[in-house]
């Protein structure tokens, strides 16, 4: 992954002084040589961040970043994780656990395997004309032929992940469409494929994983396809440098089918209500599928490598078809590429084993105990501690079968009879998502090296039913009379609103005067007048019910009756007469809240995170979701119609079968997109008791027709608490547009009658789902924000692309106080070839070539106050020449911006008042040696440490001296670090020196400049400086000592400093111009323990304390 130099050249440019004479900005790059090393962080513990729209935890554990000179490849342990499904497979680190290291490229195949199916003239990409309108033939004929595999008629669907960059990709006529559009680069590269990101880095993928699958038992396996293709190698843009991945074979893993049940449910029109309770088929496991396993062993750069060492046993919880079978991660050794031991971390390893089901296959899951960075003999080992939440003891229980699984696939502890939900199959299976179920697995808490943990807590996911939550409610109206002797009529009234259609329920009693009274039929004689009357409004609207007891039996018992009413005001109307001392109503109904209704859903989401320090108070975050959209279930409703003709004396009459069906593996939507997101989250921050701060976030889900363009931010609040609630403290709004680019028409036929008269084969009916994928792509158009303190700030940021290159072309900012200022910009693919055309051809893309600077005066008149061009070389991609614009009064246009007949810039320079102001220059391995100002003094550079093996052995890979005010070619040094020359010892700096009574400098003056050499000698055991000395001549004897080291020769108007490292920790000494040398001492971790000076003093001391 290339360094940020291209671009960060760039945009250090920003810092304009408006109307300046001379542009200040200093183009002195300061990053070739290596600062002063500073103190290692304490391993942070903490704030580990949350996908807010997802509720997911992220947590990771940082390994290392294997470094090159362009190019760098980080390393980590990720933790992305949202509950326990049973039937997935877990990794090679862990439940949850993931190892970022590398990229893949995955292989989904739809319908026909389009990797050999290019030749095919029924192939997708061959017979598109076809798609745009399937139903052309009525007779079913397309469909059939697609139905039995001779027509493709859906691309496969490639997905990527490395270096930051993932997408989808589909291959029709060797064009590669992206989903969502992407300034990438894709190309077939024998059995793999090659992709360059918009810097122009290579991502070569190259090592193959296949998979098989079987039809039935007895069966062979079906020749397999190309199901994963792994990142091998990275080559920077300029192609001097390569980061290079190897794997090796773990023989063939057997992955467990999928469960499978129907029902099929009589529908016959001739005998209705015939086998009312339908055919409840056998649940049915689908054949394994054979995978050819690959395992991550070497990354390896100019200047490391990294080895994956696998544990000694075999996994238990994975199933082996053939070979040595899969091993779990035990260690990461990371060393210089001269064998230099750099870093090691340990993963200890167990099982989630249950305690009943212990060592069988398919009921153990790997777990990850703990990450341990060693040193020698285990001192002091820096470690994360991992907890998860399990079954009590320590387990997960075992799930062989096809229940225990809800709608989607999570562990929910329900055994059945059957995998039909009991949603629609009666008594069927209890599909409904358990918390306790879902959260095992979960993590539950980290402990971090610094003796400080992360504690979490989940809750379910939970989607919107469209509907809104309803709450009970109930008015109770009565009249009785205080003296039963009286025969006078009582009232009471009671009035409820309802605000939605509904059923209202009444139950009400009443006291008789002569309970006794009744006929034959046991009903109430003596009741003689309704008690109960409903009126629309008031007591003068519509009566629109009456109610009377009718039996005996239902005086004390109650006479229960319902209601349909719709919105609107009622009065309930109690009347007590003459026969009765007592009439009591219940009248219950709902309200319908504005609170949306919700159910459980698809795993768990992060409910608190509670962080507790070694010290202090603990820090709780908790979180509230709304808007959860839906996610997919795992069974079709119904697939089919089944027309049986049983009887061939009575051709015309048929049974028809219903299917229903009901799988354990998820059913894959035509054009998946997110599963479950939610449109707002808000996150409250404090202790136990109190909240300190809140923030609100809404989301907007950009997904569509398969574009894979995700979710983005719409909105956030920030608030602070106070005495009476929350305060704003600031606001961002942001505005996402989306530009369709390509679409491809895909074809999934299905069948919706199937008529079977035997012996002849069934004859089907086809009806087809045609979908788009659609590859878009995004920008942020605008962006609000606020900051809210007595004088309210705003400040709003418009976008402008280029639709045709995707470029940001223009970026207008506008203040609360009404003023505008505009930057415009130019990228390589808006030039004519002759300027930019080697970049455009590598994908350099990113770059910046010119960023202008604008100041709105008035709606139509704008002046240029600021510039940069920046020039790169044609090879190497690297910038050599920066320009700023220089005026002083501003510019109303510019005076040599002009486009060729492509609507393509053809001049660098835009403008006359653009003067060059800095020059860069490389060597052939793209490392910059020498830069300078224009009119200013140059610096140049020199490098050692060759690498020893790999893809850049021989080549330098450290700056070892800068030179200022001279030439590449004006001045030499020698520190014995390379080659056979040097002793490894007690030297003046480094791990060599020179032993010997004299050493003989042989390097050629090349100009007329005075000259000086400087060295360390060895008198006795201490190492004395030589001073600077006149060096008049070709060559040079140090003499005077036993031993000599840190040789330097360089103009006496120059300023020359030297360096040393540690190769794979950093550096180790420093020799400034003034001669006076600096050490750095570092742990066994490699932080830094000590700064001293060139007599051993200490300068700085650095202690590193942990809890354990």
């Amino acid at each position: 992954m290339k360094k940020t130099f291209l671009i960060g050249v760039v945009l250090s440019l920003c810092a304009i002084q408006l109307f300046a004479q001379t542009d200040p900005t200093n183009y002195t790059r300061a990053d070739i040589v290596p600062p002063s090393p500073t103190a290692a962080n304490l391993s942070k513990y903490g704030n580990v961040p949350v996908t807010m729209y997802t509720g997911m935890a992220n947590v990771s554990v940082p390994i290392f970043t294997v470094q090159g000179n362009d190019l760098s490849l980080p390393i980590s342990l990720t933790y992305n994780y949202n509950g326990h499904k049973p039937a997935e497979q877990t990794s090679w680190i862990g439940l949850g656990w993931s190892l970022q290291a590398g990229g893949v490229i995955t292989h989904n195949v739809k319908g026909l395997d389009d990797e050999y199916n290019t030749s095919n003239p029924y192939a997708y990409e061959n017979s598109a004309a076809k798609y745009n309108n399937p139903y052309v033939d009525t007779d079913n004929t397309y469909l059939t032929q697609i139905d039995n595999r001779t027509y493709d008629a859906e691309p496969d669907v490639y997905s990527f992940n490395f270096a930051g960059h993932s997408g989808k990709f589909a291959r029709v006529k060797n064009r590669f469409v992206l989903f969502p559009v992407q300034k990438l680069k894709i190309a077939a590269s024998g059995t793999g494929f090659n992709i360059t990101t918009e810097d122009g880095t290579i991502y070569e993928f190259g090592e193959i994983e296949s998979t098989q699958t079987k039809a039935s038992a007895g069966a062979g396996h079906i020749p397999g396809f190309f199901s994963a293709f792994y990142l091998t190698k990275i080559t920077n843009a300029a192609q001097t440098e390569s980061i290079t991945l190897t794997y090796t074979d773990e023989g063939t893993i057997s992955q467990r089918g999928a469960w499978a049940q129907t029902w099929l449910l009589s529908t016959n029109p001739f005998l209705p209500g015939y086998n009312p309770a339908g055919t409840l088929s056998t649940a049915n496991l689908s054949m394994p599928t054979w995978v050819s396993s690959k395992r991550l062993t070497t990354i390896q750069s100019s200047k490391y490598t990294v080895t994956f060492y696998p544990e000694s046993w075999v996994r238990t919880d994975v199933g082996v078809h053939s070979g040595t079978g899969p091993y779990a991660l035990a260690t990461i050794g990371i060393a210089t590429n001269a064998g230099i031991p750099v870093k090691t971390f340990h993963l200890d390893h167990s099982y989630f084993v249950h305690s009943v089901t212990a060592g069988i296959t398919h009921s153990n899951f790997l777990k990850l105990r703990s990450v341990s960075e060693t040193v020698s003999g285990g001192a002091d080992s820096l470690t994360h501690y991992f907890d998860y939440y399990d079954d009590g003891s320590g387990g997960i229980p075992e799930v062989t079968g096809f229940d225990q699984v809800d709608h989607f696939n999570y562990y929910n502890g329900q055994t059945s009879f059957t995998m039909m939900p009991n949603t629609f199959y009666p008594g069927g299976a209890n599909r409904t998502p358990v918390l306790s179920g879902a959260v095992l697995g979960s993590l539950k808490k980290v402990t971090y090296p610094t003796g400080g943990s992360t504690e979490f807590e989940y809750e379910l996911n939970r989607t919107n039913t469209g509907n809104y939550e309803q709450h009970q409610a109930m008015v109770n109206p009565y009249a009785y009379r205080t003296d039963p002797d009286t025969e006078n009529e009582i009232t009471d009234t009671a009035s409820f609103n309802s605000n939605h259609s509904q059923w209202l329920k009444l139950v009400w009693t009443r006291t008789a005067k002569n309970p006794d009274v009744d006929d034959p039929l046991g009903r109430a004689r003596d009741n003689y007048h309704p008690e109960v009357y409903i009126y629309k409004g008031d007591l003068d609207g519509a009566l629109v019910y009456t109610g009377k007891i009718l039996y005996t039996a239902e005086n004390d018992a109650g006479h229960v009756d319902s209601l349909a009413i719709d919105s609107g005001k009622y009065v309930i109307q109690v009347i007590c007469d003459k026969s009765e001392n007592w009439v009591d109503v219940q009248a219950s109904f709902t309200e319908a809240t504005t609170i949306p209704e919700t159910v459980p859903s698809a795993g768990v989401r992060v409910k608190t995170i509670t962080d507790n320090p070694v010290t202090g108070l603990p820090v709780i975050r908790k979180y509230k979701y709304e808007f959860g959209g839906n996610a997919p279930v795992n069974y079709v409703t119904n697939s089919y119609i089944e027309r049986k003709h049983d009887n061939p004396s009575f051709p015309f009459l048929y049974n028809d079968y219903s299917y229903f069906t009901y799988s354990s593996m998820q059913v894959q939507s035509e054009t998946p997109g997110l599963p479950l997101f939610y449109s707002k989250v808000t996150e409250d921050t404090g202790s136990d008791t109190t909240n300190v701060s809140r923030s609100v976030y809404f989301f907007q889900c950009l997904e569509s027709g398969g574009n894979n363009l995700g979710v983005e931010t719409a909105e956030e609040l920030h608030y602070k608490k106070n005495s009476s609630g929350y305060t704003l403290l600031s606001s961002k709004f942001y505005d996402y547009k989306v530009v369709p680019d390509t679409l491809l028409i895909a074809v999934k036929p299905y069948v919706t009658l199937s008529e079977i008269e035997a012996p002849e084969p069934p004859i089907n009916t086809y009806s087809a789902i045609v979908y788009g994928l659609d590859s878009e792509w995004k920008f942020l158009n605008k962006v609000t924000e606020t900051i809210y303190n007595n004088d309210t700030l705003t400040t709003q940021t418009r976008n402008h692309y280029n639709l045709a290159t995707r470029n940001l072309v223009l970026s207008q900012q506008t203040n609360s106080d009404g003023r505008v200022s505009v930057q415009k910009m130019k990228y390589p693919d808006d030039y004519a070839g002759s300027i930019t055309g080697n970049l455009v051809a590598a994908n350099v893309l990113a770059p910046v070539i010119e960023k202008q600077v604008w100041q709105k005066r008035s709606a139509t008149d704008s002046v240029l106050i600021g510039g940069t061009i920046t020039k790169y070389d044609s090879l190497l991609y690297k910038p050599v020449k920066i320009y700023a614009l220089e005026n002083a009064a501003g510019l109303a246009s510019l005076s040599t911006e002009t486009k060729d007949g492509a609507g393509k810039y053809n001049t660098l320079l835009s403008d006359s008042h653009y003067i060059q102001r800095a020059t860069y220059t490389y060597d052939t391995g793209a490392k910059i040696t020498a830069q300078q100002l224009t009119g200013g003094i140059s610096t140049a550079y020199q490098y050692g440490y060759p690498a020893v093996n790999g893809t850049e052995a021989g080549k330098n890979a450290y700056p070892i001296a800068e030179c200022r005010n001279a030439t590449t070619a004006e001045f030499y040094t020698q520190n014995f670090e390379d080659g056979s020359s040097g002793t490894t010892g007690a030297a003046h700096t480094g791990a060599k020196y020179y032993s010997g009574t004299s050493y003989t400098v042989s390097w050629t003056r090349p100009n007329s400049r005075a000259y000086v050499i400087t060295y360390w000698y060895k008198s006795g055991s201490t190492w004395l400086y030589s001073g600077e000395l006149a060096y008049t001549g070709s060559s040079y004897t140090l003499s005077g000592g036993s031993a000599y080291d840190d040789v330097r020769i360089f103009p006496a108007d120059a300023q020359m400093s030297t360096y040393t490292y540690l190769q794979g920790v950093g550096v180790s000494s420093t020799i400034d111009a003034k001669g006076i040398t600096t050490y750095y001492t570092y742990d066994e971790h490699n932080r830094l323990l000590a700064v001293k000076d060139q007599y051993g003093n200490i300068l700085k001391q650095y202690d590193y304390n942990y809890a354990h």
